[in-house]
């Protein structure tokens, strides 16, 4: 786990998905930077997927490597991202996804997680699933989880 081995000393690499806020003429707040909805599709999961566009570092349990990422979407129980590496089904990875808090301070929060799902989309190219050991939380991922409760949240009505 965290703190032991290959997980010991991630460091935070690439650029930085914006999480921010803003308010609008009535002082409501809404998510910008990075726009989400459910990603539609036959499938059986606990949570819905969310479009989530950023970069991650990634080390595996099997030889440390660390990996830049790109992601692809998010949900309460994993993510999917591209990378330019393979991994076997079950292995263990830490997934470091690179943020800006609300205040547009760099953040970083870690998740642990196996691979659940891999699929080679081109030359170099893997598409990888990744199901979390735990569902996020508040208090596990506090950034994370703010964006998934606004994406959540029914949509504030017009008037």
């Amino acid at each position: 786990m965290l703190g032991r081995g290959p997980f010991a000393n991630l460091t935070r690499m690439g650029c930085y998905a914006s999480f921010a806020r803003s308010r609008g003429a009535e002082g409501s707040e809404a998510a910008v930077g990075i726009a989400g909805s459910p990603k539609q599709g036959s499938n059986s999961r606990r949570y819905p997927r969310y479009s989530f566009r950023g970069r991650a570092t990634v080390v595996s349990s099997t030889d440390g490597e660390l990996i830049t990422a790109d992601l692809q979407d998010i949900s309460r129980a994993g993510l999917a991202l591209h990378t330019n590496r393979h991994y076997n089904l079950g292995t263990e990875v830490v997934v470091e996804v690179h943020l800006m808090d609300p205040l547009g301070t760099p953040a970083a929060e870690r998740l642990v997680g196996r691979v659940s799902w891999i699929d080679q989309w081109g030359e170099g190219v893997f598409g990888v699933s990744i199901a979390f050991e735990r569902p996020l939380s508040a208090r596990s991922h506090p950034l994370l989880n703010a964006f998934l409760v606004r994406m959540e949240s029914p949509a504030p009505k017009r008037k």
